[in-house]
């Protein structure tokens, strides 16, 4: 029975590994019209070959998930689909494309992360959901598969740096909570036996690079959830920063090579790339989201002058900084990405908001995590799409904008985003 019930905290939008890989066939679109269906290979060993099944079921705006839905002692598919403010959830009892076969529901606030689990032990997957909050993630578990609250008293485990997981850690029956959490190359390991606050259970450990997905399962039947890691790349393939890359504006875009130049107190670190306000930003790379910040809390705090930011980490470790932006749409880290994927838009919040809407866009190289000049790059990347109009500038010039980035006193103060509902 354990065999069956694979439990992935937050990433099941992409492997797991003993039963399920799933893997998504297109681009996450900024509108569910746009959506591509999802396609699902699923395999029933732990080598390399191709899927047992292979069908198509929901669509790439959606996060997979894998469960035992009826306690029939078989794993089935389903997804959570982001609506205006829930998730909601369509459930299927086989592997296979067609309909939902249990009635759909709307469950947890679409900024937590859908996780599933065997929380009671009784043999059936059930869903839940993890909430980033100010420090930790917020743990609300459900006892059913429909809409209500949660069942289970609601509690904090970890910090919202790391990535929420779920598994048997001890193999009793009961799925318990867990996070990887990135460190400077490795995923490090927190478990703990209960569904509630409190420190780790387990010893803990360190294990794959960030540059993969962190994933649990049952991988050899024993009842007992372990890890694993997983990459979106083929064995072999690699990543050439000159050519396998695209341009993280997905739009008009215009820059010039500031970096180096002097701002107050220090030089600037990356590139300013201007575009009209709401352009989707794109992952220039695959590769996996290590720092995300959805909350823009400038000039109450002075020192957030990145405002709504994330990164993305490719194959080889380097990492590349999007800051500034209107909205994250990837919000979780830890979620893998392909090159190409919507993540965010260009927007003007932290010590941006008096200037022309822009991304500042840091590249940091994989061996030290320095950040060089990434110009060159953007040269290349963005070729096809790179303008020498004044895109969304409003005539200001270079310097004003380094000018009212660097200067707290010209904005407005702002009450901050709230992500939690």
């Amino acid at each position: 029975m354990k065999k069956e019930r694979i439990y992935i905290g937050l990433l099941l939008r992409w492997f797991v590994l003993l039963t399920l890989i799933v893997y998504w066939n297109g681009h996450l679109p900024s509108a569910m019209a746009d959506a591509t269906e999802a396609a699902w290979g699923l395999r029933n060993a732990n080598d390399s070959g191709g899927p047992n099944y292979d069908f198509g079921y929901g669509n790439d705006q959606c996060v997979g998930v894998v469960g035992d839905w009826d306690g029939d002692g078989t794993t089935t598919i389903g997804v959570a689909c982001p609506g205006e403010t829930t998730w909601g959830w369509g459930l299927r009892d086989y592997n296979s494309a067609g309909g939902v076969t249990f009635p759909q529901f709307n469950y947890g606030s679409k900024n937590c992360t859908p996780i599933t689990g065997d929380w009671d032990g009784d043999g059936t997957t059930t869903i839940g959901v993890a909430c980033p909050g100010e420090t930790t993630w917020g743990w609300g578990l459900r006892d059913y598969n429909s809409a209500g609250g949660v069942t289970f008293p609601q509690f904090n485990y970890g910090s919202k740096n790391c990535t929420p997981i779920t598994g048997d850690w001890d193999g009793d029956g009961t799925t318990t909570i867990g996070v990887a959490c990135p460190d400077e190359t490795t995923w490090g390991w927190g478990l703990r036996d209960y569904n509630s606050a409190g420190g780790v259970t387990f010893p803990q450990f360190n294990y794959g690079s960030i540059s993969r997905t962190p994933l649990t399962g049952d991988w050899d039947g024993n009842g007992t959830s372990t890890i694993g890691v997983a990459s979106t790349l083929r064995a072999g393939e690699g990543q050439d920063p000159e050519t396998d890359y695209v341009c993280p504006v997905d739009g008009p875009v215009r820059f010039s090579d500031d970096y180096g130049n002097p701002r107050e107190g220090h030089t600037h670190q990356g590139n300013d790339l201007f575009a009209d306000e709401g352009t989707p930003l794109v992952a220039v790379a695959d590769g996996t989201v290590t720092r995300v910040d959805n909350v823009d809390t400038f000039p109450t705090d002075g020192e957030d002058l990145d405002g709504i930011s994330l990164s993305v980490v490719d194959s080889k470790g380097n990492r590349y900084f999007y800051a500034h932006n209107k909205e994250n749409v990837v919000r979780t880290e830890g979620e893998r990405v392909r090159k190409g994927q919507l993540i965010a838009y260009v927007g003007k919040t932290g010590n941006a908001r008096t200037t022309p809407p822009h991304v500042h866009f840091e590249y940091h190289r994989a061996s030290d995590d320095a950040k060089i000049n990434p110009y060159p790059y953007l040269s290349e990347w963005c070729k096809g799409n790179r303008t020498s109009e004044a895109v969304a500038t409003g005539g200001i010039t270079a310097e004003e904008v380094e000018s009212r980035e660097t200067d707290p006193a010209s904005t407005d103060i702002l009450l901050p985003l709230v992500i939690n509902e």
